[in-house]
């Protein structure tokens, strides 16, 4: 935002400089500096009517500025392609991003125009197509035999299940790391999976667990995976050894299936470094049976950030101790967009510093009552506790009157909500700082 106003400050002066016939006092910045303007302005645009591209738009200001951002190759190679997009925009980042590597935004649920067709698959490094059912075919005519030798992340997005996509990018994808399928299946895709390492699925048409399995066993590299709405049908409610798909580098897992309890797919899966999980709409109902236990804690030995997100999340302090019974050795607990008065038990709850003693870490979004929060953070950093309560994540500016005690008890980090997507975003997009930062454009 800083960088935002400046530019914005800056354009005011030209226009002033021009009425007055003055040397212009943009000139006077050298063009590096310019150029991280630039590029901040443009990762900041958000799509409105009637708004020229936020690339476009530079080069109009003046001439010296178009001869910038012209020259700055990299500034033109995200390309958002839709039937509303201009004929002569793709071909002009095309010229303009030189050789490099593209990030691309493609929207297929309406009629489409030849605009929005990007060849130069060679190039693309992020792809980010949007489509309808009726565009099923199509999609798998021209992307079929296609050669991606650089892509890196992938998402597929579709409002809802489409079935005629299958065996896509059989030219192959080597480099590919992220995958994102929304209304897809997984069976689309003909590349290896050997090499991915993060998977997010979204279905309403779930594959047998058979097929599941024998497809997840092959990403050994897997390090991040979600699995939402009906992805899998047919979960071992006793899963034998031969059913248990182990994913050694696996570090984070997210969670949520109305349809089954959530503690089942934990029990076919095994993580062994698995360090973060994300449950949403816990209920009491998703627990496991106590026999069930000791295989969990077999499955996830190293966990140590749990999350619970949503606001239908509820369980009472017998199935909150089962909890840390399952995982006692959690270091960091989030609590997001859950009902307050969950929030309001789970503070009480938690002033038991037998639960979860090695407990570091508390995030609250939103927080709780000031006086339940003071009366938590108390006492989780008596002199008696072994480890103390060190950090609180909550949302910054907060209207908690006594921040100033609590900033002397605890280091107070403020709530980071990214609302730009991993794939191909002119938003910008900041590292994750804790295991409860989340992509708002995730649904969970």
């Amino acid at each position: 935002m800083f960088l935002y106003v400046r530019l914005f400050t800056f354009i005011q002066s030209i226009k002033v400089a021009l009425d007055k016939e003055e040397r212009c006092p943009i000139k006077d910045l050298p063009p590096e500096i310019l150029i991280l303007i630039f590029e901040e302005y443009c990762n900041a645009w958000s799509p409105t009517n009637n708004v020229l591209l936020p690339e476009l738009r530079l080069t109009q200001i003046c001439q010296y500025w178009r001869w910038i951002a012209i020259d700055h190759s990299k500034m033109w190679t995200r390309i958002v392609a839709s039937p509303q997009t201009p004929p002569y925009v793709i071909p002009t980042y095309l010229e303009r991003s030189r050789a490099r590597p593209l990030d691309l935004d493609i929207d297929l649920r309406h009629e489409a125009s030849d605009g929005t067709r990007v060849n130069n698959a060679f190039r693309w490094r992020r792809l980010n197509l949007h489509i309808g059912p009726q565009d099923a075919t199509a999609v798998s005519s021209d992307l079929r035999e296609l050669g991606t030798p650089v892509l890196e992340e992938l998402r597929l997005s579709s409002g809802s299940h489409v079935s005629g996509i299958n065996k896509l990018f059989e030219g192959g994808a080597p480099l590919l790391k992220s995958l994102r399928l929304v209304g897809t299946s997984l069976l689309c895709l003909s590349p290896s999976f050997a090499q991915i390492t993060a998977l997010h699925l979204t279905s309403n048409c779930p594959m047998h667990f058979s097929i599941f399995h024998h497809l997840l066993t092959t990403m050994i590299n897997l390090q991040e995976l979600a699995l939402q709405t009906r992805v899998v049908e047919g979960w071992p409610l006793y899963p034998s050894p031969a059913d248990i798909i182990h994913l050694p580098a696996l570090e984070s897992l997210k969670l949520s299936d109305r349809r089954w309890p959530l503690f089942i797919p934990l029990l076919s899966i095994s993580a062994p470094i698995l360090r973060t999980l994300l449950l949403y709409d816990l209920v009491a109902h998703d627990l496991p049976e106590t026999f069930m236990e000791s295989q969990l804690q077999q499955n996830h030995p190293a966990l140590r950030n749990v999350i619970l997100k949503g606001r239908n999340t509820y369980i009472n302090e017998f199935g909150f101790i089962q909890l840390a019974r399952i995982f006692p050795a959690i270091e960091y607990f989030s609590l997001l967009g859950v009902d307050s008065f969950f929030m309001r038990e789970c503070s009480r709850i938690l002033h038991r510093t037998t639960i979860w003693p090695n407990l570091r870490t508390i995030s609250m979004i939103p927080v709780v009552a000031e006086d339940i929060l003071c009366s938590l953070i108390f006492a989780r950093t008596r002199p008696t506790s072994q480890t103390p309560l060190k950090t609180l994540v909550v949302h910054m500016p907060s209207n908690i009157k006594r921040i100033h005690w609590i900033a002397q008890k605890v280091h107070v980090e403020e709530y980071k909500d990214h609302s730009a997507p991993p794939v191909l975003s002119r938003e910008s997009s900041l590292g994750a700082h804790h295991p409860c930062t989340t992509s708002s454009s995730d649904k969970f």
